[in-house]
Parts: structure tokens; sequence; C-alpha cells
């Protein structure tokens, strides 16, 4: 029999952070959760760090942190969406 790996209970909000920085372009998001109050000229990559860190609950579930991630940046999509549908309709 082959030993498994136990799943693990919770991610660090580190963790959490490394996630969304691997995607989002220039390692801006890590910057600015690495570099707090450091202005970077990428407010979009900072807003995506303080949803995170809003969001973040240290104890959840990691199958749990990272659907409220999810949940969080695409409800923060459907908002941007939203406001360009209004800008094209003007």
């Amino acid at each position: 029999m082959s030993a498994q790996k136990s799943p693990r209970k919770s991610l660090s909000l580190r963790e959490i952070i490394q996630i969304a920085d691997e995607r989002y372009p220039d390692g801006l998001v890590g910057l600015y959760h690495h570099e707090p109050g450091l202005d970077h000229g990428d407010t979009l990559a900072l807003f995506i760090v303080r949803e995170l860190r809003d969001t973040f609950e240290a104890k959840s579930p990691a199958s749990v942190q990272v659907l409220r991630a999810a949940d969080c940046m695409e409800r923060a999509a459907q908002e941007l969406d939203s406001l360009a549908a209004a800008f094209r309709s003007k």
C-alpha cells in the first residue's frame, strides 16, 4: 500500500496571493502583497490583493479558501463587465 498525503487543512494568505500572482502579468499582485503601502503603478493588482486579503479566512479548509477567492474575483469581473457595458452603450 502506498502512503497517501492527507489533504491540507488550509492555505496561508501568502499561498492564495501566490496563485493570483502566477496568473496576473508582471508579478505585481505579489509585490503589492509583500510591499503594502508602496505604489507599483497597477491599481488593479492592488485591488486584487485587497479583495483576497479581505475575504481570506485562515481557519477555513483549503477547498473553501480557493472557492471564496474564485467567487470574489468572479464577482469583481462581473461588476467590471457591467461598467464596461455601460460605457460601450454611451
